[in-house]
């Protein structure tokens, strides 16, 4: 396994402030022994290396916040972020993948002491890759070698939006 992180957090301005974060990754398998490719393609070694799953090899985040104070004690606020996750093998005999996924969340409102009030977008995109896909044992199916393996997975929920008010005590 090799890989690369890295984290930046920088104050644009004294009411703006940024943070990016990124990871790339090569994670394989060198040698492995699994039923379940022995299972699927009559092989233990699943005929060599194979990517390690529900491992991307890329990811990145984007964070934005401006927050600005406006007259009687009220602050004005505006956040954003957007992550992006690259696709991935669901297990380890690489035959379905979760794709990318690139999701971005937005909110803005007003706040003043205990009391917020807030307009939010989440999946502003309305991205619709699965919010995650696994293997599973599905004794309902074979594969040609008695394996009953499966996937499942959850839906990604769709764009949303809303208002929140709330008050800290």
């Amino acid at each position: 396994m090799a890989g690369l992180t890295g984290l930046s957090t920088t104050q644009l301005t004294d009411n703006w402030s940024l943070r990016a974060t990124l990871a790339h990754v090569q994670a394989e398998y060198k040698k492995i022994n699994s039923t379940v490719c022995r299972d699927v393609f009559g092989d233990i070694t699943c005929g060599g290396d194979k990517k390690l799953q529900n491992t991307p090899e890329n990811t990145l985040s984007l964070l934005s916040s401006y927050r600005r104070e406006l007259t009687n004690g009220w602050n004005w606020f505006v956040n954003g972020d957007v992550t992006y996750r690259g696709d991935m093998y669901v297990s380890e005999v690489n035959l379905a993948k979760n794709p990318t996924a690139t999701v971005a969340n937005l909110r803005t409102g007003f706040d003043k002491g205990p009391w917020n009030v807030s307009l939010w977008v989440e999946n502003l995109t309305d991205e619709d890759a699965p919010a995650f896909l696994t293997r599973t044992t599905d004794f309902g199916t074979s594969t040609a070698n008695g394996g009953p393996y499966g996937y499942q997975g959850a839906l990604r929920k769709p764009r949303e939006l809303g208002v929140t008010g709330s008050y800290r005590f």
